[in-house]
């Protein structure tokens, strides 16, 4: 009889443990992110210093993707990915991303906009974020962006409401955005 007591609670701690991860990806929050066009398609471009004279080319939505690679790996509350209009979420986020280096001062002036929708007819949030980087450009800046980014996520995931809404918003919401 023990024996079986000890079998049936080691099955149920099996069963816990299976079932558990199913459990929690149901309460994680699903956005939806939308860039305009212009941080699609076209880059920013830097032009570091009258000695190099180097460009460094980067596209915002780019930059954003890698960065969420970083941040679903330590972050796993809300999922980000990008507006599709087959897509359904629980939000929408419209980024508008504003950056400014000045080479002289080796300064990362970035801002970023953002717009959050629950539904077509209602905007929930709106605002700035803005982050002040000293950093040299010519140095890994495909690194120092993305860093930029993830800090932008993780302050967005502490403007986004974390209980679910009652419904969902289709992602060709985004064509109109």
């Amino acid at each position: 009889m023990m024996k079986i007591n000890v079998s049936i609670s080691f099955l149920f701690l099996v069963i816990n443990f299976m079932f558990m991860p199913l459990l929690i990806a149901s309460e994680e929050l699903a956005v939806q992110y939308f860039f305009d066009d212009r941080y699609n398609y076209y880059s920013d471009s830097e032009r570091i210093s009258t000695r190099v004279n180097r460009r460094i080319f980067y596209k915002h939505s780019d930059v954003f993707e890698e960065a969420l690679l970083d941040y679903e790996q330590n972050y796993k509350n809300i999922s980000f990915f990008e507006c599709n209009e087959a897509s359904s979420s629980d939000f929408i986020i419209k980024l508008e991303p504003n950056f400014f280096y000045n080479p002289l001062m080796q300064t990362m002036y970035a801002d970023l906009e953002y717009y959050l929708f629950k539904d077509p007819s209602v905007q929930i949030d709106r605002g700035l974020l803005s982050i002040k980087k000293q950093m040299y450009l010519q140095a890994r800046h495909d690194i120092q962006l993305k860093n930029i980014y993830l800090e932008f996520l993780v302050q967005l995931s502490n403007m986004i409401p974390k209980k679910n809404p009652n419904q969902q918003i289709n992602g060709s919401f985004c064509s109109l955005l």
